[in-house]
C-alpha cells in the first residue's frame, strides 16, 4: 500500500470540496478534507477520477493474494491432518505403541448432538 496507494493519493491535484447537501432527511454542508493526514488517503481522489482504478486493482490483487495464502495454508493443514489421522500423535504414545495406535484409529469424536437424539 505504501508503494502503490500513498503516491497515487498524494500526486493527485484535488484540493477538497465544500458544498451544500440537500436530501429528504437532512440539509446541511459537506466538506472533503484533503490536507494533512488526508493528503495520503482516498479523500484526495475526487468522484470520477480515473486513478480510482488503481485503488480498485490494488484491492482486487490484495484480495486474491489473501485467498491464495489461505489456500496454501489449507493444503498444509490437510497434509498434517492426514498424517495425524494415519499415525496419531507420536508425542503422546504410550509404552504399548501398537495398542495405543489401534485405539486412536478406532476412535471418533461426536459433538453437538441434538437433545432429541441423545
Amino acid at each position: 500500500a505504501c508503494v502503490v496507494l500513498i503516491p497515487t493519493y498524494y500526486t493527485n491535484d484535488y484540493k477538497g470540496a465544500f458544498g451544500q447537501v440537500t436530501s429528504e432527511s437532512s440539509t446541511g454542508f459537506s466538506t472533503t478534507t484533503t490536507t494533512g493526514y488526508f493528503s495520503i488517503t482516498i479523500n484526495r481522489l475526487e468522484n470520477g477520477n480515473p486513478k480510482i482504478w488503481i485503488v480498485w486493482i490494488y484491492a482486487a490483487t490484495y484480495f486474491l493474494v489473501l485467498l491464495r495464502r489461505v489456500w496454501v495454508e489449507w493444503l498444509v493443514f490437510i497434509e498434517l491432518r492426514e498424517d495425524f489421522l494415519a499415525n496419531g500423535d507420536k508425542e503422546s504414545m504410550k509404552e504399548d505403541d501398537a495398542e495405543s495406535l489401534k485405539q486412536f484409529r478406532n476412535s471418533c469424536i461426536v459433538e453437538n448432538v441434538p437433545a432429541s437424539h441423545s
